[in-house]
């Protein structure tokens, strides 16, 4: 392999190898996100250590392409692995391998796809393919060993130069379940490791939309100096122990704890059993088992949706099929055989409470009560306020634009410079796009991460939802996803949404004081107005920081709420995320400016750097909480009015500028906003959420 990541058998040309690595990593990494819903447990990023043998369990023909991106990733999109290498089966570089596993479901994009072949990610990538697993097509079985072990040698070679390799020691697809027995490469590889990292993959198959828990393992350093038997022994132990209970898993060992199977199929009896698998779930988690937090914070009603459509479709398949009860209860053994004997019996003792609760006659197990119907309230009927906005709209863009006409705002358009027009849009998108690392590193300790996707669909939706409803009812939007989709409660979702604008305002307000700085001759009023929200925001994100270390003393109810505030205090705290958060919060808020002073610019104005910052900071704060219809008319007129007062242009100068800025980002998200919505819906829909997946599962 050549320095730059290219394989010596690759016909990819020099220099051109990290660039391809990291785009063949990109769209095998898209392909697995459209079939699965990723939660990782663990850290989600870490670096492979120099000489690192991964192993992981094998369940389906997902675990390849769902593991190798996130490997290439583990240490962030900036710094990818390029080091890794692992074997898969044969039939990879036939041509029609994406179309028959990734879309197989979508023959009109298959349609394109029967003709490819991967033989050039492959290779750029560092993927060992072997011809006898999986190919119908391959040798003998001398000639499958003899290059099977060839590749293996290749392998170990890699490791003593310090490279990593990704190995599934089952080296076959489990037939029901549970761990199968290791093979002998995995002995032979880690004679080489420096490092053995175990990874656990646990499939949940009792939702529509297919979820894949990943868990990092702790790692066994130094694993050539074990025996051959305990290196079998920990690794086995290790693997089983990362195994996930989601809610199938739960119901196998409630099965096999006395309940009987054919209850399930009775409709009076799914609420006992969905609180059985609640109570079940929290008692393996007290007993140190890992079960899905979906499960643990969901109520009996929510878990029931999911269950009948999950005894419906999938539940009693033929014995071996994934997501099925008997291929549950293979995977619930073993990750009961993990756990020390007396948790273990606890959580048996548990198992045959609860089981025998369901099977009592009804009214033993308390059922979850009718939703009392809420209070009519009594507020302002909602034509009444449709009229008082547009009423206000319509006042708000004749006081904005009164002092100048029609005309002269086309004249004074049609005069503007074309390329610092295209910069000004540019830079708007760049701002739009720096959210997506904000969002992903104040989620960085949720069980549920949100893709690059879904973070910027998230932000241009709520963007869209805040230029249709005054009141920030974009947030409101924002918080509800994340309720439904990240499984993050109400108080944390909120405090997630409120800490990104606190953030905002740090910069917003650091824009204010180095005006103030550049700027002798402010008036007194915005000397003021900056120094207030200075000292403010300032109090408020260092109460933040200091929520955390309270909340862990405190041992009563407002434990939880000042925990689910201290979101910024822990995404700064990370050093990873600590970066990533201040890079994106401080891209966002340079492009706003950016593309205001390339429209100055397009309109051959100058811009003097302490007045622009203090009128940036006000025109920012003003038009926060926007107060008509996407803020028509409202813009504009603060725009002309703060800009005009600290840099001395006329009305006639900046409304021109304030209604192409307005315009560009306006048409912005009425393309994006959509777009995002439509994405985000087709998600909820996919996988419905708390409140809704009651009533979509059966």
């Amino acid at each position: 392999m050549s320095h730059d990541g290219t394989r010596a058998d690759s016909p990819l040309p020099q220099g051109a190898g990290r660039l391809w690595r990291w785009l063949a990593a990109m769209v095998i990494s898209l392909a697995a996100r459209t079939r699965l819903k990723i939660v990782f447990i663990g850290p989600r990023r870490f670096r492979l250590s120099p000489g690192t043998l991964v192993v992981m369990n094998h369940k389906k023909d997902w675990d390849g392409p769902a593991m190798a991106p996130y490997l290439f990733f583990s240490g962030g999109p900036g710094s990818p692995n390029r080091s890794l290498s692992f074997l898969v089966r044969g039939d990879l570089n036939r041509p029609g391998f994406l179309a028959t596993f990734f879309f197989r479901r979508q023959p009109a994009l298959g349609f394109f796809l029967r003709k490819l072949s991967l033989t050039p990610i492959t290779r750029a990538l560092g993927i060992r393919v072997v011809p006898g697993l999986g190919d119908p097509e391959a040798g003998g079985r001398r000639d499958r060993v003899a290059e099977i072990r060839a590749h293996l040698t290749d392998a170990a070679t890699q490791l003593d130069k310090g490279g990593c390799v990704l190995l599934a020691p089952e080296g076959q697809l489990t037939p029901d379940g549970s761990l199968c027995r290791l093979s002998g490469a995995l002995v032979r590889l880690a004679a080489h490791a420096q490092v053995l990292q175990p990874i656990t993959l646990t499939y949940d198959l009792t939702a529509r939309r297919t979820r894949l828990f990943i868990r990092v393992g702790e790692p066994v350093v130094s694993p050539q100096a074990m025996p051959s038997k305990d290196i079998e022994k920990l690794t086995a132990h290790r693997l089983r122990g990362g195994t996930v209970f989601a809610l199938g898993q739960v119901v196998a060992l409630l099965a096999q704890a006395g309940l009987p199977t054919h209850l399930l199929h009775r409709r009076e009896k799914t609420l006992s059993v969905a609180q059985a698998a609640r109570e079940m779930a929290r008692a393996l988690a007290e007993a140190g088992g890992q079960a899905d937090q979906w499960l643990i914070h969901s109520t009996p009603k929510e878990i029931e949706g999911r269950l009948r459509w999950w005894l419906k479709n999938r539940a009693f398949l033929p014995e071996g099929s994934p997501g099925s009860l008997a291929y549950c209860s293979h995977e619930a053994e073993d990750g009961l055989m993990a756990l020390p004997a007396e948790k273990r019996r606890e959580v048996e003792d548990v198992a045959q409470a609860m089981a025998a609760a369901v099977t009592a006659p009804a009214g033993t197990v308390p059922a979850a009560g009718p939703a009392t119907p809420p209070a009519t309230r009594r507020g302002v009927p909602q034509p009444v306020l449709e009229l008082v906005l547009g009423l206000a709209t319509v006042a708000a863009v004749v006081l904005g634009l009164r002092a100048v006409s029609f005309q002269d705002i086309v004249q004074a358009m049609e005069q503007m410079d074309a390329s610092w027009v295209f910069w000004a849009v540019v830079f708007q998108l760049a701002g739009y796009a720096s959210r997506v690392p904000v969002w992903q590193a104040l989620l960085h300790d949720s069980t549920t991460q949100l893709s690059p996707r879904e973070a910027f669909d998230l932000y241009v939706a709520g963007s869209f939802i805040n230029l249709l409803v005054p009141f920030r009812g974009g947030d409101a939007a924002r918080v509800v996803y994340l309720t439904r989709e990240a499984n993050l409660g109400w108080l944390r979702a909120g405090a997630l949404v409120a800490s990104e604008h606190a953030f905002d305002l740090v910069i917003i307000t650091g824009y204010g004081l180095a005006g103030l700085l550049l700027t002798r001759t402010a008036p007194a009023w915005a000397r003021r107005t900056v120094l207030i929200f200075t000292a403010g925001t300032l109090a408020a994100v260092t109460v933040l920081l200091l929520l955390r270390p309270l909340a862990r003393l405190m041992k009563h109810k407002g434990q939880t709420v000042l925990a689910a505030l201290a979101v910024p205090g822990d995404a700064l705290r990370n050093p990873p995320t600590r970066a990533e958060l201040l890079a994106g919060i401080t891209l966002t808020n340079l492009a706003g400016p950016a593309s205001t002073i390339a429209l100055f610019r397009a309109a051959g104005l100058a811009v003097p750097a302490g007045p622009f910052l203090i009128a940036t900071a006000l025109v920012t704060i003003g038009v926060g909480m926007p107060l008509t219809i996407g803020n028509l008319g409202t813009y504009e007129l603060i725009f002309s009015a703060v800009y005009g007062l600290f840099m001395g242009y006329s009305a006639r100068s900046l409304v021109p500028v304030a209604v192409v800025l307005h315009a560009s980002g306006l048409a912005l998200l009425a393309v994006l906003g959509p777009a995002a919505l439509m994405h985000l819906g087709r998600e909820i829909m996919q996988n419905p959420g708390p409140a809704a997946r009651h009533g979509t599962a059966h």
